[in-house]
């Protein structure tokens, strides 16, 4: 019985030892290798004057009011250009092109931070076969903004189906 309660004795302590030694073990002082970015939603819509897939970062007014101009060309009247403080944030658009029906839209998943460069991952959805769906020409958009940067932005577009059953 002696070497059991020996035994028993050891394993509480070794136990109790290695418990304070990961309490005290320093932190480490690594950073994360990405870091994500807030942003916000500006607007979004169906119908616009952009009929081809594009990406575009926008960061000053005339820029911005251009786009703008553009994107609303086949609407009247055309929506109050949004407020913009280009000296702290920028807008960056994202247009799915033409489609013959609609049920397409775009979502934007996440903006990261990563080796200098900003990565914006989002998805090019698309009606499943049993959505019911417009017949009209469809040019699905999105403006977001966030904290203007001098970072490269980078643009991962998946495509992705809607379910609507």
């Amino acid at each position: 019985m002696p070497f059991l309660y020996k035994s028993i004795f050891y394993i509480f302590l070794g136990f109790l030892l290695s418990a304070f030694s990961l309490k005290n073990r320093p932190k480490s002082s690594s950073k994360p290798l990405c870091k994500k970015i807030k942003f916000e939603e500006v607007c979004r819509g169906n119908y616009c004057g952009i009929s081809s897939r594009k990406n575009q970062v926008i960061t000053n007014q005339k820029d911005w009011e251009k786009l703008w101009g553009k994107t609303y060309s086949i609407q009247t009247p055309k929506p109050k250009l949004p407020k913009i403080d280009f000296n702290k944030e920028m807008i960056i658009g994202i247009f799915s092109g033409e489609h013959n029906s609609g049920g397409y839209d775009i979502e934007i998943t996440e903006i990261k931070k990563h080796k200098g460069e900003i990565n914006v991952s989002f998805f090019y959805v698309s009606p499943g076969p049993n959505c019911e769906v417009t017949s009209a020409l469809t040019q699905p958009y999105c403006f977001i903004r966030l904290k203007k940067s001098n970072k490269k932005v980078g643009f991962k577009g998946y495509e992705g189906t809607r379910d609507c059953e």
